[in-house]
């Protein structure tokens, strides 16, 4: 006859932290490889920048420039552009400047809780990103009332029929 042995609740309750603590340590080695690796890069890249500067008769420049966080309300470099992208993708008719800043605000967790700061935002970051988007021709302002009043983007498509420019007017009037 053999009799079955139960595990203690204390030993199975260790045996499951000494498992998660040993899964954290490895997701935070593996972390230290990627930033070790991400840090060669940058330096690198820092080293290139320095060498140009020497040749510009600009020598010590990079020992002048004090550091910066760039895009960090964002995520990281190029978050802001692409969810321009996806949200005029999203929406084919196209959106105001104005709910772009909400659709941003709550992306992003923004705190934008004074109009000082909506409207820079919406003239600054956003509206530099769309107008150097329109510039390449990927996104393009279809309405605007006037020289102050809302503007209207959309993601640019290559070629739209009479029927569907119609159709776009008449959802917008």
């Amino acid at each position: 006859m053999t009799t079955e042995r139960h595990t203690p609740p204390v030993t199975k309750w260790l045996a499951n932290e000494i498992a998660v603590l040993r899964g954290e340590l490895q997701q935070i080695d593996d972390s230290l490889r990627r930033l070790h690796r991400r840090r060669e890069q940058v330096a690198e890249a820092l080293q290139a920048l320095s060498t140009t500067a020497a040749l510009l008769s600009t020598p010590h420049l990079d020992k002048c420039v004090p550091p910066v966080q760039a895009h960090r309300h964002y995520g990281g470099r190029g978050n802001l552009r692409e969810f321009i992208v996806r949200a005029l993708r999203e929406f084919p008719e196209g959106l105001t400047t104005v709910v772009l800043v909400r659709m941003a605000t709550e992306v992003f967790g923004l705190r934008l809780e004074t109009d000082a700061e909506r409207r820079r935002f919406h003239n600054g970051s956003l509206g530099r990103a769309l107008r150097k988007m329109e510039k390449l021709r990927l996104v393009e302002r279809i309405s605007s009332s006037g020289p102050r009043g809302p503007v209207l983007w959309r993601w640019r498509t290559e070629c739209q029929t009479l029927e569907e420019l119609r159709a776009m007017r008449e959802r917008n009037a």
